[in-house]
């Protein structure tokens, strides 16, 4: 590796959320689906902070010592320490009442229609909605990864210039369908020094600075599976990401991540560089590869 290569270290995470068990079966995901899928960045060399389930942890550092990379730090985390730790999780009853609300279900319906317009029963209202729309812990799983960076960065867990997230299931046979996975390692010398650099489908509009429209609509701006930016700013993000989460629990909403990238980039643009494709959303590592 060139002193360019060892100029980042990825950050991930992996808590068991009971996802297998999901009533809809185009959101379950199994244990061995993210586990097989993070298996493959063991292959890369990459520096990595990886925060995984207690119940899962030694499985993965069985396949770890085998590797040929030994320069990745491992810490198990339970639900009692995503609560000592994680901002999102110790806020997730304000997700749990929100989604529970008759107030929410009403501001629902119009995205009910939107996405369904003959019309579904009642009964199976459930099975059809998104993961955001029903399971508090898939939101703040969501909400996390901005506070899983920090805590490595303030337990000095990284020292490089540069710290991404990259999501645990990242490398998955599910992003492959129709779409090519990275390669080679990220040229850093692809990301802005200065600024967070994230890609979107296209750039901010007014449109998304109503938190109702991402909510009901569910469209996609960010992707959020993978960002890196300067070490060094990455708690000015975390404090602006934090203020996004309130700011949507006083209105009332508990969403995914997405309008929180929005919100983010409109109070402080100029903390973000947009690399702005319109293309399938795994293809954001893709994007900052090697070329060679």
């Amino acid at each position: 590796m060139s002193d360019n290569d060892n100029d980042i270290t990825l950050v991930t995470a992996f808590i068991d959320i009971d996802r297998n068990n999901w009533k809809n079966n185009d959101y379950k995901r199994t244990t061995d689906f993210y586990i097989d899928s993070f298996l493959k960045y063991l292959t890369y060399p990459y520096k990595m902070v990886c925060y995984i389930d207690e119940k899962y942890v030694d499985r993965v550092l069985d396949v770890y010592e085998k590797s040929q990379y030994k320069n990745k730090q491992f810490i198990s985390i339970n639900r009692s320490w995503l609560d000592s730790n994680i901002h999102a999780w110790k806020l997730i009853e304000n997700d749990r009442i929100i989604l529970n609300s008759q107030e929410f279900k009403n501001t629902m319906a119009h995205r009910l229609n939107f996405m369904y317009p003959n019309g579904i029963p009642e009964t199976n209202v459930k099975e059809h909605l998104f993961p955001e729309n029903i399971y508090p812990e898939y939101n703040v799983t969501n909400h996390s990864k901005i506070d899983f960076i920090n805590h490595a960065i303030k337990n000095g867990y990284i020292s490089t210039y540069f710290t991404g997230w990259s999501d645990f299931g990242y490398f998955s046979s599910f992003h492959s369908d129709g779409c090519s996975l990275p390669t080679n390692i990220i040229d850093t010398s692809k990301l802005n020094r200065n600024k967070i650099s994230i890609c979107s489908i296209r750039d901010v509009v007014d449109v998304d600075k109503d938190m109702k429209s991402t909510l009901i609509y569910a469209y996609e701006v960010f992707i959020g599976s993978f960002y890196a930016g300067p070490t060094h700013i990455m708690e000015e993000f975390q404090n602006l990401y934090h203020d996004g989460v309130i700011e949507l629990y006083k209105n009332w909403i508990s969403d995914d991540d997405q309008h929180i990238y929005i919100r983010c980039h409109i109070k402080k643009p100029d903390l973000f560089d947009l690399h702005i494709f319109n293309d399938n959303w795994p293809r954001a590592l893709m994007y900052f590869q090697k070329n060679d």
